[in-house]
């Protein structure tokens, strides 16, 4: 059996899958609500989808490593402003902490995932 990955990057093409990521949401609403007063405060409309594109992606990746008790919850912000789970959310069972990072321009997002802390 091979052993799980501590970190993984994944690539967010948020102009080809815009739509899909807003059904999604939709579907099942992953946001809190600070994103969402965040996002309604931008006043250009294009990085306001954008910005919430890549906001959904990151939920949904971190909700299939911490599941769906994440759902909505805010982010708490660390020293310097950088956001990460509260503290019960990110811890795995197995004492191993979830720790993310996420960079987006344009139109893609590069998301970081490290299951075992930053």
């Amino acid at each position: 059996m091979a052993a799980e990955a501590n970190y993984e990057v994944w690539f967010a093409d948020l102009g080809r899958c815009l739509a899909d990521l807003e059904v999604e949401e939709r579907r099942c609403a992953r946001l809190s609500a600070d994103e969402l007063a965040r996002v309604e405060r931008m006043s250009d409309s294009d990085q306001r989808r954008l910005w919430r594109a890549a906001h959904i992606a990151l939920r949904d990746i971190l909700e299939r490593i911490c599941g769906p008790d994440i759902r909505g919850v805010p982010f708490v912000s660390l020293t310097g402003g950088r956001p990460e789970l509260a503290q019960g959310l990110a811890a795995r069972s197995d004492g191993a902490r979830v720790s993310f990072s996420l960079s987006h321009t344009a139109d893609v997002a590069l998301i970081g995932i490290s299951r075992t802390g930053a």
